[in-house]
């Protein structure tokens, strides 16, 4: 009698909705996300980005964390983060909230857990990722290439 031994699936990397309309910034700010470990959708409109958490269980997709930018076509990201916290499947979802302007009281209000100033260094927010998705992600080495190349102005 043999004795099948169960191998364990892999969890999946950890799926972030990324919501940027600046083609300049989403494109790093990807790059970052991916090299920390996860897998992102992007769009670039409010609008859009409610329409695909309304769909996402049908579609058989569960995002592990939602960013946003705060100011977006047609909807703010103040108004996706309170779209999300009124759908039951969103309410507890983290959400990061960026911006150059200096909302995070408006933000905490909306149902953000952190609110980070748009970046001069990505970095800063993949550290705000990680907090939020608990250790899901891997490191990324502030002294490597990577992290070199990530330093922004906005």
């Amino acid at each position: 009698m043999s004795v099948k031994k169960k191998t364990a699936t892999p969890t999946p990397p950890p799926l972030v909705l990324y919501v940027e309309d600046n083609c300049l910034l989403a494109g790093p700010v990807k790059d970052v996300l991916e090299l920390a470990g996860c897998r992102v959708e992007h769009c670039a409109d409010g609008v859009m980005a409610v329409a695909m958490l309304r769909t996402a269980v049908t579609r058989g997709v569960r995002y592990d964390l939602v960013l946003l930018d705060h100011e977006l076509p047609n909807l703010s990201g103040l108004e996706v983060a309170r779209a999300a916290r009124a759908l039951k499947e969103w309410d507890a979802t983290p959400i990061i909230l960026l911006s150059l302007e200096d909302c995070a009281e408006a933000a905490r209000a909306a149902g953000a857990g952190e609110f980070v100033r748009k970046p001069h260094n990505l970095l800063t927010l993949a550290d705000a990722v990680r907090r939020l998705l608990g250790g899901k992600l891997k490191a990324v080495n502030r002294e490597s290439s990577i992290g070199k190349a990530v330093s922004i102005d906005d």
